[in-house]
């Protein structure tokens, strides 16, 4: 879990300092994008950095806690070999890493969030949650995890060119 952690940890910092970097050198819009784990943290990355540019996700979650513990993952995993409080430990540490608990963006409303109605692996509250917190709208898609991705990439491309105008 720790190498679980400081990979997210990791990936935020980096990503921080290019948008940083980036922003000082580019005349044009610097924003964030990802899938699944991507997407969360690529909005962690938009909240700590107080991003103005475009943002998009697809298939976020809110927190770590709901696809490990709550998604089809949960079923990998044999919290009862951990001992008692495993899972209410494990929670408490991945919901330090819940996007709600953080201030929206600057630009939070021009976010495009795109999630599954059908996903097993984030739980369709999850980015509903996070599209509510930051007053973004949020695409459904009829599809799963995967789908979003590969059944419907063209709308992901058409989403991702309207945020970014390009």
């Amino acid at each position: 879990m720790h190498e679980f952690l400081q990979l997210g940890f990791g990936t935020v910092q980096e990503a921080r300092g290019l948008l940083a970097g980036m922003r000082a050198r580019c005349d044009r819009p610097v924003g964030v994008y990802g899938f699944s784990m991507g997407g969360h943290l690529a909005l962690l990355t938009a909240a700590l950095q107080r991003l103005d540019g475009p943002m998009v996700a697809v298939a976020p979650s809110c927190t770590p806690a709901s696809v490990f513990l709550d998604g089809m993952l949960a079923a990998g995993s044999s919290l009862q070999a951990l001992g008692e409080d495993a899972e209410t430990r494990l929670r408490e540490l991945l919901d330090r890493f819940r996007v709600t608990s953080l201030p929206p963006p600057p630009a939070a409303s021009r976010a495009a969030i795109i999630a599954g109605r059908r996903d097993g692996i984030v739980p369709p509250s999850e980015p509903a949650a996070i599209a509510r917190h930051w007053g973004a709208p949020l695409t459904w898609l009829e599809t799963g995890h995967v789908g979003a991705v590969t059944l419907h990439r063209a709308r992901v491309r058409r989403t991702l060119a309207e945020a970014f105008r390009l």
